[in-house]
């Protein structure tokens, strides 16, 4: 009896887990870029804001959670780039078309 239950357990599991991926890459594609554009602006608008510095004395223009935005929407970007830079779009449409099991 507790083997039959096992598909049906795994499938909510496996169903939660690709909600939750869908869930962070629309996070990604939505609102990181929106928070690193508001984040750009605010340090140029405002220039240096008061907080914790440096060693040097000097304050940083973003903070080290913005500064971590700008770098994973540098590596989306790079990443979207280096895709469609090696991946012919044809080829890939074709290769599906003629796969049985894809279709």
């Amino acid at each position: 009896g507790e083997l039959v239950k096992v598909p049906r357990r795994l499938e909510k599991v496996l169903g939660f887990g690709f909600l939750l991926c869908l869930d962070i890459l629309l996070r990604e594609l939505s609102f990181g870029p929106l928070q690193v554009a508001w984040s750009l602006l605010r340090a140029l608008v405002c220039g240096r804001r008061r907080g914790a510095s440096r060693p040097d004395g000097r304050e940083p223009l973003l903070t080290l959670t913005e500064q971590g935005d700008v770098l994973r929407l540098a590596l989306l970007l790079a990443n979207v780039g280096l895709v469609s830079f090696f991946f012919d779009d044809s080829q890939i449409y074709h290769y599906i078309r003629r796969e049985s099991f894809l279709k």
